[in-house]
């Protein structure tokens, strides 16, 4: 497959599972996805799927599974022999996975 065409697949990919209708869903908002090798050696895809919000337990494990499930027969539908790893998170985790925590300069200083 061509890079044209592997982003432009993985853009319609990306989409598909950002509008799908999954029962109990918080609306997802974001879809990215990357690609990576499994322990096994096989090419895979991470989909980082950003949601509205968290239910009070967090989110339901059936809605996980079912998305899961739903975004890999997306993959299928749209071509890829990939397995899709889904990831979850909140606009807030989204936007802070990336910040590097200040506390490790400060760890295990304690001048009293």
């Amino acid at each position: 497959m061509s890079a044209d065409k592997w982003t432009e697949t993985l853009t319609d990919l990306a989409e598909a599972i950002r509008t799908s209708e999954i029962p109990g869903d918080l609306g997802i908002t974001q879809v990215t996805l990357e690609p990576m090798v499994d322990s096994e050696g096989e090419d895979g895809l991470w989909a980082h799927i950003v949601m509205d919000g968290v239910g009070d337990d967090g989110w339901d494990p059936m809605m996980c599974h079912a998305l899961s499930l739903s975004s890999n027969r997306l993959a299928a539908e749209h071509g890829l022999d990939h397995y899709v790893f889904t990831r979850f998170y909140t606009r807030q985790d989204w936007a802070e996975r990336d910040l590097v925590e200040d506390g490790d300069d400060e760890a295990g200083t304690d001048d009293a």
